[in-house]
């Protein structure tokens, strides 16, 4: 029943418990004045009123009464699942192109919520959400994995598992295109908050929406400064080549360059008689 029904009901039992008393007074008025032996005296009206009034209050009392302990039922159940919101884990499985290269895909595993989520475990479905899909090496390469394969433990707020998965030049050889991106299933994902409440999340992957995925302005920059660093890196290292890994620096003095541009000076000229 719904709530405008429930309002709708106790009002007209709030009417009829007001209107009933005034009725039966009434009908006892007019039925005196028809029957002459019948005499309704001050005591015995104020009697007749008083135990309406009285049975009247007692039904208002309980309607309040049960009012009063369903809409405090209703704020119970309202702050504990406000509680229970407060810590929900939500955990999200999906799939990624790397900044490395568009080729090579990487698996992310998630938790999106407000609490820690717990004995995070994985099923494969197929898209009927039936069975489990068979002879499908993008499956058996998940299901290599220890995170899949004997679940997570605990996944904190925000907290991210992340992976490579394999390179699409790799798996298109083993499956063909057509069959690699046609690839389709379901990912139940059942967790626990850290009260021991059991959540399930379902996730559709379809890997016909790689289809098409270019990376534009040579990669992610990050990626592309790390790459930088790392040549400069290497080539301060190829700077120092002494087992002690410091930089080899001849200094000289004024007079040993005066000495050396003479010297120098001294070659030329000698190069220039012998022409």
């Amino acid at each position: 029943m719904k709530n405008n029904e429930i309002n709708t009901l106790i009002l007209w039992v709030i009417i009829l418990a007001v209107v009933t008393p005034l009725a039966f007074i009434g009908g006892m008025i007019f039925g005196g004045s028809l029957q002459t032996e019948f005499t309704l005296t001050a005591d015995s009206a104020s009697s007749w009123v008083a135990a309406i009034a009285t049975v009247s209050i007692a039904i208002l009392t309980f309607i309040l009464a049960k009012e009063t302990w369903h809409l405090r039922a209703a704020q119970s159940e309202q702050l504990e699942q406000l509680r229970l919101d407060a810590i929900r884990p939500s955990v999200d499985f999906n799939f990624k192109i790397s900044d490395v290269h568009v080729q090579l895909l990487e698996l992310e595993i998630k938790n999106c919520g407000k609490g820690i989520a717990q004995n995070v475990s994985f099923e494969f479905l197929s898209i009927d959400n039936e069975s489990e899909p068979e002879n499908n090496p993008i499956l058996d390469k998940l299901k290599d994995l220890g995170a899949i394969k004997y679940g997570i433990a605990s996944l904190g707020i925000d907290q991210l598992y992340t992976t490579f998965m394999f390179s699409f030049i790799d798996i298109m050889g083993v499956m063909g295109e057509e069959e690699t991106f046609a690839t389709k299933f379901i990912v139940k994902i059942v967790f626990s908050d850290s009260n021991g409440h059991q959540y399930t999340n379902a996730v559709t992957i379809d890997f016909s929406q790689f289809i098409g995925v270019v990376h534009a302005g040579g990669g992610s920059p990050t990626h592309n400064i790390s790459k930088n660093i790392e040549k400069i890196a290497k080539w301060a290292e190829s700077l120092t080549r002494s087992r002690s890994k410091r930089i080899t620096v001849n200094t000289f003095s004024s007079e040993e360059r005066e000495q050396e541009e003479k010297e120098f000076e001294r070659i030329r000229q000698e190069q220039q008689a012998s022409r």
